[in-house]
């Protein structure tokens, strides 16, 4: 029996869900916010320039998020990222010893949340502001329209824009509201010429800075030299309120004290606030649902706040719909 399905937000986890219950046979449709796809699988775009300033790569430890992947390979849209890793502090650098391969979207991180948004019901530009319950279903209003009644609806925003979106689920809600959203910093810089550094990525010891990646040494991406920087999360926390000209130059200055490379002035700098970037203690639920089982969540924050716990959020999000519909 067919459902008429709502999905609010358009990242990774939602994305996979329409998918899986669209082929099911379901009604589905996205909505999100933004103009794209994508959540943090987000690539800033700049003339020649590209950074992926939110989600940096991606593991693979489970089965099912492998055999995904392997669609995404076959289709062109991810690649394996055979970076240089090193761990940098106190102006030395040392490699980084890993034994997982790391992936990325081609030519960006986005192009992952596009392939699966294709032939799909998305509606962007349009923040779901309230779910209320109305017969045996649910009503959705937006800013200022009615979007529709739906018969199930799956939240996969993070936990913080949740929470009043899942006024009709107190018990459901006040899960989601004991979990919190850490924030991130990401500065995007370039620079005329390359820097002399003989790593493409680095875990950074220092109280500022964790990571810092050469966008450009990733597959696909334009040949320019571009770096993004992470911030620390409690260096992020406490300058959440800084201006971006004063996180660029703390941060610019945090990687080349930690690394000993000569210092050189960006050609293109500027810097990005990830409010809700990831779960400071994320739950191992995989998906959360209120009484009816019409009503639920997923997302990161379910499953461990890596992209591969997102797709498997996804994915235990509509095996649940899919055991209780015949």
């Amino acid at each position: 029996m067919s459902e008429h399905i709502a999905i609010v937000g358009a990242g990774l986890s939602g994305l996979l869900a329409a998918r899986e219950l669209s082929t099911a046979g379901h009604r589905v449709r996205v909505f999100d916010k933004a103009r794209g796809p994508g959540g943090r699988m987000a690539t800033r775009r700049r003339q020649e320039l590209a950074f992926d300033h939110g989600a940096q790569y991606f593991t693979i430890r489970d089965r099912r998020f492998r055999q995904e992947v392997d669609t995404w390979l076959a289709a062109g849209v991810a690649a394996p990222w055979a970076a240089r890793l090193v761990e940098a502090g106190d102006a030395e650098t040392r490699p980084h010893v890993t034994e997982h391969d790391r992936y990325v979207g081609v030519p960006r991180m986005s192009a992952i949340t596009r392939f699966l948004s294709r032939d799909r019901d998305v509606v962007f530009g349009t923040r779901v502001q309230s779910i209320s319950r109305e017969g045996t279903g649910w009503r959705l209003r937006a800013e200022t329209d009615d979007v529709g009644h739906y018969d199930t609806v799956l939240v996969t925003t993070p936990p913080e824009q949740a929470v009043p979106l899942l006024a009709a689920a107190p018990e459901l809600a006040a899960v989601a509201a004991s979990v919190q959203s850490e924030p991130c910093w990401a500065v995007m810089a370039a620079f005329d010429r390359p820097l002399a550094a003989d790593f493409d990525g680095a875990f950074v010891r220092d109280e500022r800075l964790a990571w810092a990646a050469r966008n450009n040494s990733k597959p696909g991406r334009p040949p320019p030299e571009a770096w993004v920087l992470h911030g620390s999360t409690a260096w992020s926390r406490a300058h959440a309120h800084d201006s971006s000209d004063e996180v660029v130059a703390s941060l610019l200055s945090a990687f080349f004290d930690a690394t000993g490379l000569e210092p050189q002035a960006p050609s293109f700098a500027t810097g990005h606030r990830w409010l809700l970037s990831m779960a400071k203690q994320p739950l191992d639920a995989g998906t959360l649902w209120d009484s009816t089982g019409t009503l639920g969540v997923c997302g990161d924050w379910c499953r461990g706040s890596r992209v591969e716990g997102a797709a498997l959020s996804g994915f235990a999000a509509a095996d649940h719909l899919l055991r209780r519909t015949p």
